[in-house]
């Protein structure tokens, strides 16, 4: 398995509310170098057929 280490985020912020109190919601995003999109793309698909094809139904 592949981990990137990303060291810079982009930040978005967004102000809810619920029940009368706001809360603020901090998306993190990891700013990721071009040519390390894909492979980590890959990686990430990969892993997730893994997991996922565990609960889909097998064919008889």
């Amino acid at each position: 398995m592949v981990i990137i280490a990303a060291k810079k985020y982009t930040e978005e912020k967004v102000n809810a509310v619920y029940d009368g109190d706001i809360y603020t919601i901090i998306n993190l995003t990891p700013v990721i170098h071009k040519d390390d999109r894909q492979e980590q793309k890959n990686e990430i698909e990969k892993t997730l057929y893994t997991v996922f094809s565990k609960y889909t139904p097998k064919k008889k």
